[in-house]
């Protein structure tokens, strides 16, 4: 039996599907880069599945969930033993980041080594500041640009649960959490209807502040 699968150029255009990424965390972070506002979650096909708690709600607002892998192979073995998540459609992304990436689709991840910092971030909570502002900008863009489901119209409010999701304090932030936060901010902003090229850049731009960033 044919097992369901999307297309990269579909999943590029469904918001309403919620990319999940089940590479390592050195692959994601790798030359492929990942795909803007796509979750990150190391699933190999053979092993435990426990760790999907660590998704709390995030897929509430998701009418499915595409596993993204670098090929599609191990996302192909994973949907067999998942066909269904929260309730979900369970599919998989046609030939994973290669096929992504050979389309010319958005990717996160890899930013100009060459580009300069321009969001100043001397302390802990002014980065938050800075990662929360940017997201809510776009994701309100994008509101207002396609006439959002009224349940997301609260965008910030949904921006600000991305904290909660990454266990992020606002109030006594920790830079560690940085890259957790990202992925929630940017897979809500996805969600929210967000254009995947702004929340691309949103990502790379962080990427160079964080590495520039010297604790006051």
């Amino acid at each position: 039996m044919t097992q369901p699968s999307i297309s990269p150029e579909a999943l590029a255009q469904a918001f309403h599907i919620a990319p999940l990424d089940i590479r390592s965390a050195d692959e994601r972070a790798g030359d492929l880069g990942f795909i803007p506002g796509s979750l990150h979650l190391h699933l190999p096909p053979d092993g435990p599945l426990h760790t999907l708690d660590d998704l709390g709600g995030l897929l509430q607002h998701a009418e499915a969930v595409a596993l993204v892998c670098l090929s599609g192979r191990r996302a192909l073995e994973l949907q067999r033993r998942l066909p269904t998540l929260d309730g979900k459609p369970v599919l998989v992304l046609d030939g994973g980041m290669l096929a992504w990436t050979q389309r010319g689709l958005p990717v996160a991840g890899i930013p100009d080594p060459d580009a300069s910092p321009h969001l100043p971030i001397p302390t802990p909570q002014s980065l938050f500041r800075a990662l929360l502002a940017c997201f809510s900008a776009s994701a309100t863009e994008a509101i207002l640009d396609h006439d959002g489901d009224p349940e997301l119209l609260e965008a910030r409010a949904l921006l600000q649960h991305a904290f909660i999701t990454a266990g992020v304090d606002p109030e006594q932030p920790d830079p560690r959490h940085v890259p957790l936060l990202l992925d929630r901010l940017a897979f809500y902003s996805r969600t929210l209807g967000a254009p995947l090229d702004r929340i691309r850049d949103n990502i790379d731009n962080v990427i160079i502040n964080i590495h520039a960033w010297k604790p006051a």
